[in-house]
């Protein structure tokens, strides 16, 4: 007979207390997840969200190594790698199994872009972002090294950003709807003298066209698009750079301001361009803080208003921008 983990007696308590919004039906199958996973609901080892009308079983990262440590087949982990050590978008785990006594890997990575929640729920991932990027990735290697064990179990991590509202449907604009995009395409095909003439040249953005996109951009997504067109775009390899570090820098704050450890870089890369010592100057100022005390905001005004009077003799101290 197969031991009960979370006796019978134990159901009504749990429904009242936990799973009071749960259907009869809902609250069967997380009673069957309870079981099977053999986790414990009152501790929040595990528990049920429901989206959209549909349950979802989840856990933490704690609970998916124990459910893999009962196996005895669960050899450890390797640290977290990252793409970047200062702002990692992505990093990747090697969780290992012993297979017919061998030492097996099993590797997943976890992307920025597809767990981190927006808005006020990404604050965590702002603050930690190694932490919550190592504990997806090894929730993913975990999954892929225990399938039968873990399949169907998610954690918190993982689904936090379906927690969050879709972007609206204009922030990532159509090609069609491109500003940047040629304006001249080819003309029909012809016969004759005409057949082997040129198509009109493609139309290059001057800097005003995209300072006005620029300027006009409400979020990082918007930002990543105009980025990519600008560099279709634009020819200049110096204006490619000038405008990729434009946006980038903008990016960067957006997504969240870096630690001073990192800031100090940022004003290295930026420190030989008045235009980019404005906008720098201008998205310190508007940082709360809460994250750069003013003692740290004023420092960085001052180095930075220096730096463009060293550059720029008859340049003013910047204003914030927006």
């Amino acid at each position: 007979m197969t031991d009960v983990f979370l006796p019978t007696d134990k159901h009504e308590l749990l429904k009242r207390e936990k799973c009071k919004d749960f259907t009869n039906d809902q609250f069967a199958v997380f009673l069957h997840a309870i079981e099977r996973f053999r986790l414990d609901p009152f501790s929040n080892q595990i528990y049920g969200i429901i989206r959209a009308k549909r349950l979802s079983v989840q856990t933490g990262i704690d609970g998916f190594r124990l459910v893999a440590d009962r196996t005895k087949a669960y050899a450890g982990n390797d640290d977290p790698v990252y793409n970047d050590e200062l702002r990692p978008t992505k990093a990747t785990v090697t969780v290992y199994k012993f297979v017919g006594g061998q030492r097996c890997p099993f590797t997943a990575s976890a992307r920025w872009s597809q767990y981190c929640p927006k808005g006020n729920a990404g604050q965590m991932w702002e603050r930690m972002p190694h932490l919550m990027l190592g504990k997806c990735a090894e929730a993913l290697a975990l999954r892929k090294a225990f399938p039968a064990e873990l399949s169907g179990l998610y954690t918190a991590d993982e689904m936090a950003q379906a927690n969050t509202p879709a972007p609206p449907s204009d922030t990532s604009p159509p090609a069609a709807t491109n500003p940047l995009a040629d304006t001249n395409p080819p003309p029909p095909a012809q016969s004759g003298k005409h057949a082997m003439e040129k198509h009109p040249p493609k139309k290059v953005p001057t800097d005003e066209e995209i300072q006005k996109l620029f300027d006009s951009a409400t979020s990082t997504t918007y930002l990543r698009y105009l980025l990519s067109q600008v560099l279709a775009a634009v020819p200049s390899l110096d204006r490619q750079d000038y405008w990729e570090k434009r946006i980038k820098l903008q990016i960067l704050f957006r997504d969240g301001p870096p630690p001073q450890e990192q800031l100090q870089e940022v004003y290295a890369e930026h420190n030989d361009n008045v235009k980019h010592l404005t906008q720098l100057y201008g998205l310190i100022d508007l940082v709360s803080n809460s994250f750069y005390s003013p003692g740290q905001k004023a420092h960085w005004r001052e180095t930075i208003a220096n730096r463009i009077g060293e550059l720029s003799p008859t340049t003013t101290t910047p204003a914030a921008t927006e």
